[in-house]
């Protein structure tokens, strides 16, 4: 996208997080492109080629299933319900696949899309909700053909092949599951109601009696393999509606069953990934691989090469079909980001998440280069280059940090126990000193390498919001809050230079000019970006924003001021024409913080929504 003086293009989505199950979806005809959910966005993205993603966006919260036709020509993707409207709804938005325009946007559905799935000739979507509704619709019309509420949610849903036509219209066999209850349905077209009807019969379970809640299946021929939260699957033969066989698989559940011509493969809770070969009552185990958390989602590519397991830590990996060895493909956080920074490096990025990892990325190819676990979630980021540190603030109040050296990050290197009374909001490593901020509203200044404090002050009135080390001055830094206040500190000669404050709008970022009068640039909930002279107590100037502002950046060439808020959108000011560029949504939640790289050829976000968004930026 195009603003005048430069350019903006989402570059990359970092964001699978793994919390919901069937968001990873080969595409069915080309084994190079694969569908998964990273937030609220959907994103088709090159397996070979991390720097090739398109993105689809239309929900308000998770993507929670995502499925695609044989064809591969259209995605169908539903969400968790909506908080912005009452009764939670959870849309469906089916879209085309090769302009990621979408087609269909369907309601119905409430609190939770369940399961989402195609007919094998792509004519019907059947979608379920945790709202108890089981829906189908014509892909050629977008109208509802069958609505029904059931007793209990609908935890399986799958489509077998084609049944004889009746009436001279197309007719299917659907199988469900609800809680213990597993039923076959025949859907076709009725000339009496001239309309498609559902009817169903029960699949026949041992005289002793199978009590079982039923989480994935797939109907392979006439045989439906059905996933447990056992830990088993049971194979039914949908022809005679019989039970025929239950297969244990591992433990914790089921949690995902994708197949081959010749193979089924298996997942489970335990992380365990089977492969099977077998029909009836007899199989055998061909393969066994452990990944390293909770399987959510399998997906076999169209070559039945690979198969794709997106697991529960927000990592996703790539399995060789033959014998199940895996490899890393992507990672991403598991909950809301709470940081990221830059160091002296432009093809590096930290960034952190409540979740309590600390990953380090390649922005090369968007591969970990390091990852640490904090034992208390990290408020904020810095890079400490003189000693090769990545140091974190953390929510009980210690400050924390990881050596990036080769080996690092496996373990604390060294740590300021008690640093903060609460959280430890802010931290900025200079030359000679580092300095912290917290929710005790104090200010701390620490020896670089002896890390004792050697000096304090407490003047503000909220906790510490953001800080900054001067950027012509190297023993001043500066600090705000949402007490209104910015306050310039001298650590030499231990004394508070000046303070500014204004009647509204609380301060939440804090940066600084590279130009002029190297005036400090704060934002506010109010979404006024003010300009402060260290000599003048009043703002010498004011940009505003449409939204209230948590972030705000200046550009490493001091032109342009990137910042992002509750409204989740991306502003980008020229400081020379005092204009607006750019606003653009890239994340659902808000956008908590930014980092420009020091070439000013990327911009990092971070939001709620667990993204991590890379944005390209091009002065023209």
């Amino acid at each position: 996208l195009k603003y005048g003086a430069m350019a903006l293009e989402l570059e990359h989505l970092i964001g699978y997080s793994g919390r919901q199950a069937n968001t990873v979806c080969y595409h069915p005809e080309d084994s190079q492109k694969l569908v998964f959910g990273a937030g609220s966005c959907v994103v088709i993205e090159d397996v070979n080629d991390p720097h090739s993603q398109k993105f689809m966006r239309g929900h308000d919260n998770d993507v929670s299933a995502i499925a695609m036709p044989s064809g591969g020509d259209l995605i169908a993707s539903g969400q968790m319900g909506s908080t912005r409207f009452q009764g939670a709804p959870s849309k469906v938005i089916v879209w085309d696949y090769n302009s990621q325009q979408p087609v269909w946007d369907f309601a119905g559905l409430s609190h939770r899309v369940v399961c989402l799935a195609f007919s094998a000739d792509g004519n019907f979507l059947a979608g379920s909700g945790a709202n108890q509704m089981l829906l189908i619709w014509d892909m050629k019309t977008g109208e509802p053909v069958y609505s029904r509420r059931t007793e209990q949610l609908c935890s399986m849903l799958c489509w077998g092949s084609s049944r004889e036509p009746v009436n001279r219209r197309p007719a299917y066999t659907i199988c469900t599951a609800y809680d213990h209850l597993v039923l076959v349905h025949a859907f076709h077209f009725e000339l009496q109601s001239m309309s498609y009807v559902l009817t169903s019969e029960r699949l026949q379970l041992p005289a002793a009696g199978l009590q079982r809640r039923y989480t994935c299946g797939l109907i392979r021929d006439s045989e439906l393999l059905a996933g447990t939260e056992t830990g088993d699957v049971c194979v039914f033969n949908c022809s005679t509606l019989v039970f025929r066989t239950s297969l244990p698989i591992c433990n914790n559940g089921v949690t995902a069953i994708c197949a081959s011509d010749q193979h089924v493969y298996v997942a489970g809770g335990d992380g365990k990934v089977k492969v099977l070969y077998g029909h009836d009552t007899s199989w055998d185990q061909l393969g066994e691989n452990l990944l390293g958390a909770p399987v959510k989602a399998l997906s076999l590519a169209a070559d039945g090469a690979e198969v794709m397991a997106g697991c529960q830590d927000g990592r996703l990996f790539r399995l060789l079909a033959s014998d199940l060895q895996s490899t890393e493909f992507a990672a991403s956080h598991t909950g809301p980001l709470t940081a990221v920074a830059f160091g002296t490096a432009s093809d590096c990025t930290a960034s952190a998440s409540e979740g309590g990892e600390i990953i380090l990325w390649d922005l090369s190819d968007y591969s970990v280069r390091m990852s640490a676990t904090s034992p208390s979630p990290p408020r904020c980021l810095t890079f400490d280059d003189a000693t090769g540190s990545l140091l974190a603030g953390c929510d009980d109040g210690h400050l924390r940090a990881w050596s990036r050296r080769s080996g690092g990050m496996s373990q604390v290197s060294w740590s300021v126990p008690g640093a903060h009374r609460g959280a430890v909001t802010s931290v900025k490593a200079g030359s000679d000193f580092i300095i912290s901020g917290g929710q005790d509203y104090t200010v701390r200044v620490w020896h670089v390498t002896t890390h004792e404090m050697l000096a304090q002050y407490t003047s503000h009135r909220r906790a510490i919001g953001d800080l900054y080390i001067d950027e012509s001055l190297p023993f001043v830094f500066h600090s705000t809050a949402e007490d209104r206040l910015v306050i310039s500190y001298d650590v030499k000669k231990n004394c508070q230079i000046i303070s500014h404050n204004v009647q509204s709008g609380n301060f939440t970022g804090l940066s600084q000019r590279k130009d002029q009068e190297r005036e400090m640039i704060t934002c506010g909930l109010d979404g006024r970006i003010l300009f402060w002279d260290v000599d003048i107590a009043d703002p010498v100037g004011c940009l505003t924003a449409d939204g209230k502002l948590l972030c705000v950046a200046c550009s490493p060439s001091g032109r342009y001021i990137a910042a992002g808020g509750v409204d989740a959108c991306l502003y980008i000011f020229d400081l020379q024409t005092c204009e607006l560029l750019s606003r653009h949504a890239g994340h659902t939640g808000p956008l908590v913080r930014l980092a420009w790289s020091p070439d000013q050829k990327q911009i990092i976000t971070a939001a709620r929504d667990g993204c991590l968004c890379v944005w390209n930026f091009f002065e023209l």
